[in-house]
């Protein structure tokens, strides 16, 4: 066998021939190795990034929600509903951020003082999340007043300010 290796190098002995042979063999197994975990790492930053923009609106809209006047956090609220939207035929637990964003945006609707818009986002809030009872198939309806102020206590818990 040592042979058909390396038949050009009939000087060197059967033991050589083995000794470089694993050696070649060890080298190869290790950089298979090495070169797929760098591309494993690349891989996985490559899927970070494309995870990170959509994330990224989110938080814009959250931070122009906070403090930014309200005409323009309406405006970044939009966004960032168009971005929850789609991503939510994708992942289904954006309900629940796509919910928070109706009840934000309808806080802000108070504050502009469009009762009407207020009340739609409201019913939206409710169809994209709706709150299960303890029995499945139950449903908890909050009312209003409920939602802005359950919203409003835990965006003051996150930021901690007062609520808006």
């Amino acid at each position: 066998m040592g042979q058909k290796i390396f038949p050009k190098f009939p000087a060197l002995s059967k033991a050589a021939k083995w000794t470089y042979g694993t050696a070649v063999l060890a080298g190869a197994c290790t950089g298979l190795y090495f070169g797929f975990m760098m591309q494993w790492n690349a891989l996985k930053l490559f899927e970070d990034g494309a995870s990170a923009g959509p994330t990224a609106v989110v938080d814009f809209a959250y931070r122009q929600y906070w403090y930014a006047d309200a005409a323009h956090a309406r405006a970044s609220l939009q966004t960032s509903e168009r971005v929850l939207q789609r991503l939510r035929v994708l992942d289904a637990s954006k309900d629940r951020d796509l919910s928070l964003l109706y009840v934000r945006s309808a806080i802000l609707d108070d504050e502009l003082s469009d009762t009407l818009q207020s009340k739609a986002d409201l019913d939206a809030a409710r169809k994209s999340y709706p709150h299960r009872g303890p029995n499945p198939g139950d449903a908890i309806f909050h009312t209003d007043e409920e939602l802005k102020a359950a919203v409003k206590k835990l965006d003051a818990a996150l930021t901690d300010r007062s609520p808006r």
